[in-house]
């Protein structure tokens, strides 16, 4: 598989919590299809995870190369704000961008379910797996990066090894279709869905995820941070702000064989305390390691985690710790 643009192929991206590096491979004639790689370093990684933001999907790479590197803001997707987190010394996570002859305005839903996408991310697979020989291929999706997720995942059938849903967009919109026409009984390879129960995006509804899920395992998340932005938008229960870790961690476990929680409950913040003392006797509560750090780019509180069981899976929820005088 031919890489185009060495000066793409070859950037590192320094400063994150893992290497990347932005590659761009040739997918059709004229046509390039440009992939972060966050973590590539790893030798032998259990799995590859291809990850395909929501709306347009046009993340426009080559052009943020262009301009001295790859960054970017806060609000970004849910995938690329957790990227670092995704990746693992066992995963390597694989961002696409819209192919090159659609940006900067990125994909329509029906181009996204059509055999050109499956041929493009197809030729993708060529590359990474040439890279990684033996690794598995997981598909992420979120928001109307479901639209690829689920439709590649019949049309790639055997090469992909399973594929996780999250705020799946199960309602036609002004937008397009979305996955309001897909049979999800055509998917055959092992499937997750996680959804946000408070899920306020028109085109995402937590009862449309459910009813779309069917048998396959559904991961429900209950809370998170105040929003930040609109219902749709990343900041927001859609892009389960406030509750990256578990989500994450949910991902990861299912990955690599795990078992994971069903439930990501809300917990109620922990009161203030008279000291550090009061608070490590809180029962099923322990500190992260190093007890006033919390994962990066979530914030400035620490994070608590709390263990428990639900259906018989270990359960871990993470809550945020409010006026902790560690802070």
């Amino acid at each position: 598989m031919k890489i185009a643009s060495a000066a793409i192929g070859a950037l590192l991206i320094a400063g994150a919590a893992h290497a990347g590096e932005v590659i761009d491979v040739a997918v059709r004639d004229g046509v390039t299809e440009s992939v972060l790689l966050v973590n590539p370093g790893v030798s032998q990684p259990k799995a590859i995870v291809i990850s395909f933001v929501g709306g347009k999907g046009a993340i426009n790479l080559a052009r943020r190369v262009r301009n001295g590197g790859i960054h970017f803001g806060r609000a970004a997707n849910f995938l690329v704000r957790v990227r670092s987190d995704v990746a693992s010394s066992d995963i390597v996570d694989a961002i696409v961008d819209a192919p090159s002859d659609l940006l900067p305005g990125g994909m329509t839903d029906d181009f996204r379910a059509g055999a050109t996408h499956a041929a493009d991310i197809g030729k993708v697979i060529d590359e990474l797996q040439k890279r990684y020989a033996g690794a598995p291929v997981y598909l992420l999706g979120t928001s109307r990066g479901t639209i690829s997720v689920a439709n590649l995942s019949v049309r790639l059938g055997p090469r992909v090894k399973g594929a996780i849903l999250t705020s799946t967009v199960t309602r036609a919109d002004r937008v397009g279709p979305a996955l309001s026409r897909f049979n999800f009984s055509d998917i055959k390879v092992p499937v997750l869905f996680v959804h946000h129960h408070d899920d306020g995006c028109f085109s995402s509804p937590y009862e449309g995820a459910r009813k779309a899920a069917g048998d396959s395992p559904f991961v429900t998340v209950h809370g998170g941070s105040p929003p930040e932005s609109d219902p749709c938008q990343p900041l927001a229960a859609h892009g389960f702000f406030g509750r990256e870790p578990p989500v994450v961690e949910v991902i990861h476990n299912f990955i690599l064989g795990r078992e994971y929680a069903r439930e990501i409950a809300r917990v109620r913040p922990v009161e203030r305390r008279p000291s550090s003392t009061a608070l490590s006797s809180t029962p099923l509560l322990r500190s992260l390691p190093g007890q006033s750090s919390r994962p990066a780019d979530y914030g400035s509180s620490p994070y608590a985690k709390i263990d428990s069981r639900i259906d018989g899976c270990r359960s871990t929820a993470w809550t945020q710790v409010v006026g902790d005088s560690r802070t």
